[in-house]
């Protein structure tokens, strides 16, 4: 059973600046408290991408944060900054940020499948694209 948002998950704060804001860098990334826990990245790796709106960016990524740090996800998570989203669409109010949720194996369909299962019950139940690092 996945953590619900009122849970202390040990090694979550949400000090950074959020991605709607950051400036900083193209990319905000997030990874296991555990490292070891998770299985390192192959040549086959891949990820999970969920494209979110500015204004609801900063509360989506707060949540795959937690999930990813707390080990029920994959190893790591990213997010494009305000930078990133500023540099590929301009300041357009449409332009939306993506989240990547990685795998340490496309081939690992188990291991896939878990975290897509895992997103859903996140209540990311829409349609989820999933490309390997390959192709991207």
């Amino acid at each position: 059973m996945l953590p619900d948002d009122d849970d202390e998950t040990p090694g979550f704060t949400y000090e950074d600046v959020p991605p709607s804001k950051d400036r900083s860098a193209h990319w905000i990334s997030a990874q296991r408290a555990q490292p070891d826990t998770y299985p390192e990245l192959t040549d086959r790796s891949g990820k999970w991408m969920i494209f979110v709106a500015p204004a609801g960016v900063d509360a989506v990524w707060a949540r795959i944060r937690k999930f990813t740090i707390a080990g029920r996800l994959g190893g790591e998570a990213k997010v494009s900054s305000a930078l990133a989203r500023d540099a590929y669409h301009g300041t357009k109010p449409t332009a939306e940020h993506v989240i990547c949720v990685y795998t340490y194996d496309a081939l690992d369909r188990d291991d896939v499948f878990r975290v897509r299962d895992a997103l859903g019950m996140m209540g990311f139940t829409g349609a989820l694209s999933y490309k390997t690092d390959q192709t991207t």
